[in-house]
């Protein structure tokens, strides 16, 4: 499970995860599944840890890995050195690529996406031991307005090639949800990140960063840096004591 939506004290929250942890652990009970928040970061850690007795009923697992925040303003302008990769692969991209049109995705291209899925994940399964969006993937697509999340296609000759999707959040900084790309295509990965940061500030020109997840692999993290993260947050799992 992750942690609840919406607003609440550090007491409410700590009630509702535990409430829900425990009847998690009573369903899995039977199969001997492990029951577990699946992360926070160290910004909710500390937010969490307001209330006493979030250190009585949990424990925490050892860091896995950063969660990296970009800087939106950066990514719009992708000047400098520092930035010269990542301007250098979207580049080559759009030169390779020309006839390449960005749009947002319809219902009836779930069909495709699906498709686009499948074919991504043969190469990443061997990549990474874990794929978590294998669950949620197709939800979002469904329920992409009332989850209020962006989805963005890249297609190349009537060929969706690529997708990624994220949103503006309560807090009113952004994040990025899923993203998915054919690895023939080079630039692409780094294209749909742009591009998902010129769409989020087309809709809230005050939002400041961009949280694009973990990065529990070198190539992840490898990947991830190349877009120079102004916030980098610890994440841990969570457990029942």
């Amino acid at each position: 499970m992750c942690l609840p939506y919406g607003k609440g004290t550090p007491k409410k929250v700590v009630n509702v995860v535990y409430q829900c942890m425990k009847y998690c652990a009573q369903w899995n009970a039977p199969n001997s599944c492990e029951t577990k928040l699946r992360m926070i970061n160290d910004s909710q850690r500390l937010f969490l840890e307001q209330e006493p007795s979030f250190n009585q009923l949990f424990e925490l697992s050892r860091p896995l890995g950063y969660e990296r925040h970009y800087g939106v303003q950066n990514l719009l302008n992708l000047q400098g050195k520092e930035f010269q990769r990542v301007r250098g692969r979207v580049n080559k991209f759009k030169k390779d690529y020309p006839q390449a049109r960005v749009r947002n995705y319809l219902p009836s291209d779930y069909n495709d996406l699906m498709l686009l899925n499948d074919e991504w994940e043969k190469p990443a399964g061997q990549k990474y031991k874990l794929i978590f969006d294998t669950v949620y993937y197709p939800e979002i697509l469904k329920y992409h307005d009332q989850l209020q999340q962006l989805v963005l296609l890249v297609e190349i000759n009537n060929r969706i090639v690529g997708m990624i999707s994220g949103g503006v959040l309560p807090n009113g900084q952004s994040w990025a949800c899923l993203r998915k790309a054919f690895t023939e295509f080079d630039g692409l990965s780094e294209f749909l990140v742009i591009e998902l940061v010129r769409a989020i500030h087309s809709i809230n020109p005050s939002v400041e960063t961009m949280n694009d997840g973990g990065d529990l692999t070198k190539g992840l993290k490898a990947f991830k840096e190349k877009f120079r993260p102004v916030l980098s947050l610890r994440r841990y799992r969570v457990l029942l004591k």
